[in-house]
């Protein structure tokens, strides 16, 4: 993880009217998670680029809806994933979903630009598409599970009713400050590459298959245990989150590629589009091994010395191998088949057994 994962505690920056607590965290007004909830939920990327390196910006999800165990000899730990910041938006008040985006952006994370350090706007993101998970536990407006009963083998079972998830997800290119808050279902807000990201996870991938496997003598399992708690502390993503990152910088340089075709031809371009490509390539601009990085990625679809996103639109098995490389076939079992990725060739868009993307486009106007 980056050594700028959080501020410096003795550098931290407030705002005229923030206040910290006692443990220096950004006391926020926690009332927006307050019923009733709306039906959207916001995802926001946040991405910047220092000496060539792309850092991905992401929180600690501390929802004990989601949080995960896992098993060493007859010690049990609970932990939870990494992922991008968002909520659900408010269903009152007129909340568009870039006002979401922005109060999660502070609620979460403490979110400051890191030039005029203060809170960034909504017209700063850009938005990327719309995902819906499949089979997800629902909640309703009050957070509460919806529940839902059947009759199996001549009993009725009652369980949390399943269905479709929308996420819109939007992406702010740019170094921000990123600060603990009071924040009760996100902490440590921290930057990572995409390398660790995986590494990171292929490692935990491993110590789950070897503890199923069995076998494994007293030491070999203490030593697992502490393998994991480092693993931990450093940051574990959850497995879908990397799954919509991996889209999400696939379509962004897709959108990219298109923009700076359209703009060679002559085609009059959308205000928001042009903000946001502009700070999608800025990073650019700023020193040469940002510039060659950028290229890269632009060009190749490569991020960090080797991890090739895209090689071009005939090419529909880069994300899969990417996937392939952190989840193994026993893995993939355990995940619901969550590696076996098929491609859409006409709509530009991939589809697993969890998460389906549809690329949003230029339908942007859903948010005003």
């Amino acid at each position: 993880m980056s050594d700028r994962s959080l501020e410096d505690l003795n550098e931290l920056i407030l705002l005229p009217d923030e206040n910290v607590d006692e443990l220096n965290r950004v006391v926020i007004d926690s009332k927006r998670n307050d019923p009733p909830l709306g039906d959207e939920t916001v995802r926001i990327e946040l991405i910047k680029m220092e000496k060539g390196v792309m850092w991905f910006g992401g929180v600690r999800n501390e929802d004990p809806n989601t949080r995960r165990r896992m098993k060493f000899g007859d010690e049990e730990i609970e932990f939870s994933h990494y992922g991008l910041i968002g909520g659900r938006a408010k269903a009152e008040g007129g909340e568009t979903l870039l006002d979401t985006a922005r109060e999660e952006l502070y609620e979460e994370a403490g979110v400051l630009s890191a030039i005029t350090e203060q809170r960034i706007e909504g017209d700063e993101l850009g938005i990327v598409s719309r995902v819906v998970w499949l089979n997800t536990p629902l909640r309703d407006s009050k957070d509460e599970k919806i529940m839902d009963e059947k009759e199996i083998n001549g009993r009725q079972v009652i369980f949390q009713k399943r269905g479709e998830l929308s996420n819109i997800v939007l992406a702010h290119v740019g170094d921000l400050h990123l600060r603990e808050t009071t924040d009760k279902e996100a902490r440590d807000p921290r930057w990572i590459t995409l390398s660790e990201m995986l590494q990171n996870f292929q490692k935990y991938s491993e110590i789950q298959i070897r503890l199923r496997n069995g076998g494994l003598s007293s030491s070999e399992v203490l030593r697992m245990k502490e393998e994991f708690i480092a693993l931990d502390k450093n940051g574990i993503y959850s497995f879908s989150h990397i799954v919509l990152r991996l889209l999400m910088l696939k379509y962004i340089r897709a959108g990219y590629r298109s923009y700076i075709t359209k703009k060679a031809e002559g085609v009059p371009q959308d205000d928001w589009d042009k903000r946001f490509f502009y700070s999608v390539s800025a990073p650019a601009r700023e020193s040469k091994d940002n510039l060659w990085a950028f290229r890269d990625f632009i060009e190749r679809g490569m991020i960090d010395d080797g991890i090739v996103l895209d090689r071009g639109p005939e090419d529909d098995t880069d994300i899969a191998n990417i996937l392939k490389f952190i989840a193994c076939d026993e893995l993939a079992k355990e995940l619901g088949e969550k590696s076996e990725w098929f491609s859409w060739r006409n709509t530009n868009a991939y589809m697993t057994s969890s998460i389906r993307h549809e690329p949003w486009g230029a339908e942007q106007h859903f948010v005003n």
